[in-house]
């Protein structure tokens, strides 16, 4: 639906312009329908979560002993090492020149010069996300790991930690291998295939992460991490394959055209507002962008599809909290001008310790969904641009079908 009528003959037909103003104005119009009927949902993704827990000594062992790995050894790599592992404030006081040393800068992943200073704001911001879910002898598994930027300067950074780079394309998966390699990494390796292809090799992992994750992407690697009760940190992209006319195929059992996901949105919005909602997915990618992604991050097109990625990462959390009673929160890239999709989401298992501490009211696994093996290894638009907002779900609204539980608070 473009929003076009045509003009009866004989009049002139509107200028590109016209038609442009038209569909934002559509767009706009979506937006505030489904922000009104959600925003008291929304309230929840505005508080910060607690500091982490100090690492369970007996997790670290059990970690160690899997790995095949020492605790009393944390310096195993022989790559580029730090005294410390670094939290969110210490690699803030880091420069460029110190955290991107050698292969870890994204120039050495042929990256144009252009866009290698961007790419250092968005790995240094997805550290800050990612490093306060790390303890001692955590597995992690980046998902759409690309040419290896996230995880090269995350295993440089804790080297206690093991790193798996999942790539699906062997051209770039090649290319970070040989960056693994020339950088001396010992706690990284690369795995060439899909998500499902991963899943089905019974990887164990304690940490899923992705930036960028192309469409359904997201949603399978969150999909993954929640059934094997990891935490997970992911920045979605290309929200319009949601809805888009062809099936990218992205694994974890995910298609396309089942948003939104959760009960709570689905029983607010009604008919009216899923249509609205879906022309909320495909604002979400309408950001000018130009030459190496550079984009005016105060211009009205991209904080309209900042709220609709809001929106949309919203119902992505809320529906996992209602099916496997995961915590988690929403969170942005910092500075807003690194990249037009600056959304952060995270997950945390149910039992997590720094879920355990969240505000708020718990979610509670929705009628007639599966329930965790235990065989398994285990937004509103003026929140802070570059703080985390916890989000503990409010109670879901009833519907006809598969009605939620009662819930209480944590």
């Amino acid at each position: 639906d473009t929003g076009y009528t045509a003009p009866p003959s004989g009049l002139p037909r509107p200028t590109t312009t016209t038609y442009h103003k038209r569909k934002s104005h559509k767009r706009s119009e979506a937006v505030q329908l489904v922000h009104t009927r959600v925003e008291h949902l929304l309230g929840d993704l505005c508080r910060r979560p607690p500091p982490p827990p100090p690492p369970d000594p007996q997790h670290s062992a059990h970690c160690a002993e899997s790995n095949g790995t020492s605790t009393a050894d944390p310096q195993s790599s022989t790559g580029p090492q730090r005294s410390a592992a670094p939290q969110q404030s210490q690699i803030a006081g880091m420069s460029d020149e110190q955290l991107f040393a050698g292969e870890l800068d994204p120039a050495a992943g042929k990256l144009g010069a252009d866009r290698t200073l961007r790419k250092r704001q968005q790995l240094r911001s997805v550290a800050s996300h990612v490093l306060p879910l790390l303890e001692p002898g955590s597995r992690v598994v980046e998902f759409g790991a690309g040419c290896g930027h996230l995880s090269l300067l995350l295993a440089s950074l804790r080297p206690d930690c093991l790193f798996t780079l999942v790539e699906v394309k062997p051209y770039t998966s090649n290319i970070a291998a040989g960056r693994v390699a020339s950088s001396g990494l010992a706690n990284a390796a690369v795995f060439t295939g899909s998500i499902d292809e991963y899943a089905s090799s019974a990887a164990c992992f304690d940490v899923a992460i992705g930036l960028h994750l192309c469409g359904l992407l997201t949603d399978a690697c969150l999909a993954l991490a929640t059934q094997r009760r990891a935490r997970a940190c992911v920045v979605p992209c290309c929200y319009g394959q949601l809805v888009g006319g062809e099936d990218h195929g992205r694994g974890g059992g995910v298609v396309r055209g089942q948003q939104p996901r959760s009960l709570a949105f689905r029983a607010l919005l009604g008919e009216e507002g899923e249509a609205a909602f879906r022309a909320v997915i495909k604002g979400a990618d309408c950001v000018a962008v130009g030459r190496g992604g550079a984009f005016d991050a105060a211009a009205a097109g991209f904080l309209t599809a900042q709220r609709c990625m809001r929106l949309v990462d919203a119902d992505r959390l809320l529906a996992a909290c209602e099916a496997w009673r995961c915590g988690g929160w929403l969170g942005s890239l910092a500075p807003l001008s690194c990249s037009p999709k600056n959304s952060v989401l995270v997950l945390l298992p149910e039992g997590d310790g720094l879920a355990a501490g969240l505000q708020g009211i718990r979610g509670q696994r929705r009628g007639g969904s599966p329930g965790l093996d235990d065989g398994e290894c285990g937004v509103c638009d003026d929140d802070e641009a570059a703080g985390r907002a916890a989000i503990s779900p409010a109670t879901v609204p009833a519907t006809t079908a598969a009605p939620p539980p009662p819930v209480s608070p944590a």
